[in-house]
């Protein structure tokens, strides 16, 4: 049986929030995982190891179902290569589908079911583009011993990365690593939306890569980022000019006289136990002519009634079924909301994944199928400060 490491790496933190400590467990290979530290020097520790074949976790957020980790496994006892690092094919690097006619999917069910999926060809070959396409990989110890001296098992990804490193990608099944929505931190779609000037507060910065986003294409703000984890703030204060520790469900750590230019909720209220109030407290921090950008997903989306036309309601890392999202809502539910809490809406955009050609499923006389609310996964709302509405 080939052996597995976890790496460990200083600045990670992977059982900060309940959407990781669900990535990681998704994540866990029907076999034992030995967790080590990341800032060991491989030549080092590999005077250890006496296995000819070595298998590294770098990035444990993903999702790989029981069987498929057993398929490609196999398939490595019974055809190793000494010669290339072997990965399983997934959403780790978008280059690696082409050609493939890979199964959508949203949901867990349906990731489930892209899970069987099985090329023409059960192997192909493609050199390394970034350290994420070394997220789950099984390593020759031949190839381990001629890395750099010095080099430490973290730094191996980069390494690879940046060397151009072969890789053996097996092609059945699908790994979807639940981390690939951290590179939506820049938010093209919200920065698109409006012009940008002033203060600006972004609720839920993350890492602060939308506000680097702003001040990269030229934007005279001052970006003020608040997010509760403060893993993510240490890395924020390198793209924003203030990064602020707060839980959005108490008070704004504001003083009351402040308003901003711009309030940014990137796919953050539905987190929240009361949205609609959380949005009328906003409506007292922005200026007369200032706006409100947000996001929020749909409930109404074809895949979340295809899944409870199945008696399935799968709490997922990221996507619609967050596992930390506590408010579902569709379009008109959402604009009630904000209308009601003092907004007044300017626009409203769609992003859409639109249902296979066979929806809907069921037909059913006497209901108008809403067509639009079936494609949209995504809703984006530009609003300005209105009338509170009393009712």
């Amino acid at each position: 049986m080939i052996p597995f490491y976890l790496i460990s790496q200083n600045h990670s933190n992977w059982n900060n929030t309940p959407e990781q400590r669900l990535a990681v467990q998704m994540g866990n290979p029907p076999f034992p995982v030995k967790e080590i530290d990341g800032g060991q020097q491989v030549r080092d520790w590999l005077e250890n190891q006496d296995d000819d074949h070595i298998g590294f976790i770098f990035d444990p957020e993903f999702w790989y179902g029981k069987d498929c980790w057993n398929e490609w496994i196999g398939q490595i006892a019974a055809e190793p290569s000494d010669m290339e690092i072997q990965a399983p094919l997934g959403g780790q690097n978008p280059s690696w589908r082409n050609g493939l006619n890979i199964p959508l999917y949203v949901t867990l069910r349906q990731l489930e079911q892209a899970s069987g999926f099985c090329s023409t060809t059960l192997w192909k070959t493609a050199r390394a583009e970034r350290p994420d396409d070394f997220a789950v990989a099984v390593v020759p110890a031949c190839l381990l011993r001629h890395v750099p001296k010095n080099m430490t098992l973290m730094d191996l990804p980069l390494f690879w990365a940046d060397s151009r490193q072969s890789i053996r990608i097996f092609c059945k099944g699908w790994l979807h690593p639940f981390s690939a929505v951290r590179d939506e931190g820049r938010r093209d779609d919200l920065v698109d939306m409006c012009e940008w000037k002033g203060a600006v507060l972004e609720l839920g910065c993350g890492t602060g890569l939308m506000g680097a986003n702003c001040h990269d294409k030229g934007f005279d703000v001052r970006w003020i980022g608040l997010d509760i984890d403060r893993t993510v703030l240490r890395q924020a204060t390198a793209h924003v000019d203030m990064a602020i520790q707060a839980d959005l469900n108490r008070n704004l750590p504001f003083d009351p006289s402040c308003r901003f230019d711009r309030i940014v909720c990137g796919d953050v209220l539905e987190h929240l136990p009361y949205p609609w109030e959380f949005l009328k407290r906003l409506r007292d921090h922005v200026k007369p002519d200032g706006l409100l950008i947000a996001s929020f997903p749909n409930i109404g989306h074809w895949s979340v009634i295809e899944d409870l036309l199945s008696g399935r309601w799968d709490e997922t890392p990221s996507g619609i079924f967050c596992v930390s999202h506590l408010r579902f809502g569709t379009r008109i539910t959402w604009e009630k909301w904000f209308v009601h809490a003092g907004w007044e809406i300017m626009a409203l955009e769609r992003e859409t994944l639109p249902p296979p050609e066979f929806w809907p499923p069921i037909q059913t006389p006497g209901i108008a199928v809403d067509i639009p609310s079936l494609e949209t996964i995504r809703y984006r709302i530009l609003a300005r400060p209105g009338n509170p509405n009393p009712s």
